[in-house]
C-alpha cells in the first residue's frame, strides 16, 4: 500500500491523476493549503509526495523545499501542465524525483513503479553490504592464513638449502 501526499489546487486534475492511478492500492492525502500540507508532512510519513507545480501561496520550489524539510525519505513527483525542459531539469536538480507533464499523465506509473524500484534496491543496501562484510572478513582469515602456510614453506625450503648445503661440504 503506498502513502501519497498529493498538492493539488484543481480538483479535475486530481480526479485526472488518481485515475491514471487506480491499479495500485494507495492511501491519499488531498492537499491545497501550504499549512496543510506542512501539517501532514510534520505528523505522517509518506512514500511519495505529488505536487503541482504551480499551486497558490507556493513560490517557485518551495513545496519540494519543504518535502525535503520534512519529509527527506519521500520520494517527490511535480506534476504540470506548463513544466519546460528547462523547468522539469532545474527541479530534478533542486531534488525532484521526478517530473511528469499532465497531458502526458500515461508516463506516471512509470515514474511511480521507478521509485517503488528504487526503495526496494535501497532496503536491500545495508544486507549486501554485511554480506560483503562477511565474505570479507573470511578472506582476510584466509589470506592470514596462507600467509602462515606460505611462510612455514619458505622456513622448510630454507632448512632443506641448509642441509643441502651441509650435506655437499661433508
Amino acid at each position: 500500500m503506498l502513502k501519497i501526499l498529493y498538492l493539488e489546487d484543481s480538483e479535475n486534475d486530481r480526479i485526472l491523476v488518481k485515475d491514471v492511478l487506480r491499479n495500485y492500492q494507495i492511501t491519499w492525502k488531498d492537499v491545497i493549503l501550504k499549512t496543510d500540507f506542512i501539517k501532514h508532512l510534520k505528523q505522517e510519513t509518506f512514500d511519495i509526495i505529488l505536487s503541482d507545480y504551480k499551486v497558490p501561496a507556493f513560490e517557485k520550489y518551495e513545496a519540494l523545499e519543504i518535502s525535503k524539510k520534512f519529509a527527506e525519505s519521500s520520494a517527490f513527483i511535480y506534476i504540470s501542465g506548463m513544466m519546460g525542459e528547462d523547468v522539469a531539469i532545474e527541479s530534478i536538480l533542486c531534488g525532484a524525483d521526478n517530473y511528469v507533464l499532465k497531458n502526458n499523465l500515461h508516463r506516471l506509473p512509470d515514474a511511480i513503479d521507478r521509485i517503488i524500484a528504487k526503495r526496494n534496491m535501497l532496503t536491500q543496501i545495508p544486507a549486501l553490504i554485511s554480506s560483503f562484510n562477511h565474505y570479507d572478513t573470511l578472506l582476510r582469515i584466509q589470506e592470514n592464513e596462507l600467509r602462515q602456510v606460505n611462510l612455514k614453506l619458505h622456513e622448510e625450503i630454507a632448512f632443506r638449502k641448509l642441509l643441502q648445503e651441509q650435506l655437499e661440504q661433508s
